[in-house]
This record gives C-alpha cells, structure tokens and sequence, in this order.
C-alpha cells in the first residue's frame, strides 16, 4: 500500500490488513453484527474520501480505527441505540481468558467469557473503548490515545479505572479468582499503570 496522501492506495488493502480488526472493534462498541458490515464499509468509505486528511502524525491504524470510532457512535445515535448494548461481548472476553483454560471444562471456559464480555460491555464508553482497543485489538498505549484523542496518561488512567471496576463486578461471581492476571496484569508496551 502507497502513501494516503499520494492518491495511491487500494481500498481493498485497507480492508485486507485492517478490516477483520475493525470489524471487531465496531462490533464490540455495540453496532448490531447484522449492521457492523455496513458500517465498516462507511469506514472504507470515509478513510478513502478523507484520505488527504491522513498527515502521518500518527499511525494509519490508529487514523482508521478513529473514523471507525466517530461511524460507530453516529450509526448508533441515528439508531437511538443507548451506550452500551448490554450484549455479551465474545471477543472483550476472550481477551481475557485465564492462562488454565485448557484444564478446566469448556462450559466454565465459554461462562468466564461471557461474564468478562458482559461486564467489558457493561462499562462507561470511554472505558470499555480503550480495553477493547488495548487488549482486544491489542493496540500499543500510544494508538489507543490516538483513537480516542486523549494523551496516553489518559488512556492508562482509563485502563486502570477499567479493571478496578472489572475486578469489582467480577469479584462476586469468582471471588476466589478476584485477582486473575488477566484483569490485574501489564498494560500494553509494558507501561506501568498509573
């Protein structure tokens, strides 16, 4: 793929290196799956139009997931969605599955996901934004901040508020795993939480 801003690029090379990312990402911000398509191809769309707005001040990726960010929160207010669709989120918990799963039943391991899922859904949108790019999509700390238009002090002050309260709401259904490493572990780049 050629430079944005020359004109040469190939709609189908952004979609091929980042659309299975972006997809999940749209869809784990709560635009149904049937509709994530379009929207995703809308981001297409809009990264192509845009293309002379690309100034590589940052990364490609973390442009794209940005226009990906501002058509999923527009699909979802044109659609009178409220924030967050309380759907277990697959992806969000399987981010976070224990190390163990293999010893441990597939029943147990699907219902560990679904809680994780549903309590990373559950969280304010600026929270469940960065831990799904940081640990779903596994976007370096600066990417994130970019995303998201915040310095990368911000982005770690949301991750660590997000599994403080991921820790809390789990705690419950698995006190004796309150502290799993998923969940108290490293921030992306090895950043220290804040």
């Amino acid at each position: 793929m050629k430079s944005l801003n020359t004109g040469v690029v190939d709609i189908a090379d952004l979609a091929r290196s980042h659309g299975t990312d972006l997809y999940r990402f749209i869809v784990n911000l709560g635009v149904p799956e049937e509709q994530a398509g379009d929207v995703l191809q809308e981001v297409l769309v809009a990264a192509w139009r845009g293309r002379q707005g690309f100034t590589g001040a940052g990364t490609l990726r973390g442009w794209l997931f940005g226009i990906a960010r501002r058509q999923a929160l527009q699909f979802l207010r044109s659609n009178n969605r409220r924030f967050p669709q309380r759907q277990p989120a697959a992806d969000a918990g399987a981010a976070f599955a224990d190390v163990e799963d293999g010893a441990r039943p597939l029943d147990v391991q699907v219902a560990d996901r679904d809680a994780v899922g549903g309590a990373v859904v559950a969280l304010p949108l600026d929270l469940r934004e960065a831990v799904i790019l940081a640990f779903v999509v596994g976007m370096p700390l600066a990417e994130v901040a970019q995303v998201q238009g915040v310095p990368v002090g911000t982005v770690k002050s949301r991750l660590h508020t997000a599994r403080q309260r991921l820790k809390a709401v789990l705690a419950d259904s698995y006190p004796e795993r309150a502290s799993a490493r998923g969940l108290g572990g490293r921030l992306p780049d090895g950043a220290a939480s804040s």
